[in-house]
């Protein structure tokens, strides 16, 4: 196979990380070919596998190890995360920028799979998310509560 006929990868946009200090940002990450590992919808509602719920404790633990932000509306979907973190400048914290926070999760949550991964007997672990996130910087006001109800109303559609 030649190896200028592979496709490459995208380079990830190095603003991601200037983006820091105080603001709100809206985030989704995907699992691996959006796998269904997170749970699965019912009557219009997520219902979260063991995983799901694991998972879901990894997002609540964040502040406890970042105390520069504070989370928002989210939702587990069965192959996707959307969620919304407000960053705020704390004095005597050194800033943090949304993909800090997005790595962090990311890191915890694998591990945390692999952990799941083994005491189910699976041999071969897996990679848990695609690479990169998409998130999106949230202007005050109105944008904030429309994005709050898409998040939501997500299960439902």
């Amino acid at each position: 196979m030649n190896v200028r006929n592979l496709p490459q990868r995208k380079k990830l946009d190095k603003r991601y990380k200037e983006k820091t200090g105080n603001g709100s940002f809206f985030v989704t990450v995907v699992s691996l070919k959006r796998k269904p590992v997170f749970g699965k919808i019912e009557n219009g509602k997520v219902v979260l596998s063991e995983f799901g719920r694991i998972i879901e404790g990894v997002w609540l633990e964040l502040p406890n190890y970042h105390p520069q932000i504070k989370l928002g509306e989210f939702i587990f979907m069965p192959n996707h995360f959307h969620g919304i973190v407000h960053i705020r400048e704390l004095e005597g914290k050194s800033s943090i920028s949304i993909a800090q926070v997005v790595h962090s999760f990311k890191t915890k949550s694998t591990l945390d799979y692999h952990k799941f991964q083994k005491a189910n007997g699976v041999k071969k672990y897996e990679k848990l998310w695609q690479r990169g996130y998409i998130e999106k910087w949230i202007p005050r006001g109105e944008a904030l509560s429309r994005i709050e109800s898409y998040i939501r109303n997500n299960p439902k559609k």
